[in-house]
């Protein structure tokens, strides 16, 4: 399939809905925008540890100030715990774009949309 073209427009719905507290929202443009299922962009946003959420953000190049935005109010267990929003935003760094993108399409072919 075609990868979704990222950008600044996809970061910005995406820290709108978070700062806005549209949680729904936030689920739907990742959907959208990975081309993965609800129940996927669900776990993702939903993952206690954050991980999944970078890889994400990194498959959509996310700007890294934007991510860190995103961590600090997407969910509560992460963005109490500055530590673990510096590690994540580490991990965004280390993570690099193909492989975020070889994650995202193994992801799609586990639970296709």
């Amino acid at each position: 399939g075609t990868w979704p073209t990222p950008g600044e427009e996809v970061a910005r719905r995406l820290e709108t809905s978070v700062l806005g507290g549209r949680p729904g929202d936030f689920v739907r443009e990742l959907e959208r925008a990975l081309g993965i299922s609800r129940t996927l962009a669900e776990r993702i946003v939903n993952d206690l540890g954050g991980e999944p959420l970078v890889v994400a953000a990194r498959a959509l190049a996310v700007p890294a100030p934007v991510l860190q935005r995103i961590l600090l109010f997407v969910n509560p267990a992460i963005g109490h715990s500055v530590r673990r929003v510096y590690a994540l935003s580490a991990l965004y760094q280390e993570v690099s774009l193909a492989a975020a993108l070889r994650l995202v399409a193994a992801w799609r072919e586990a639970e296709p949309a």
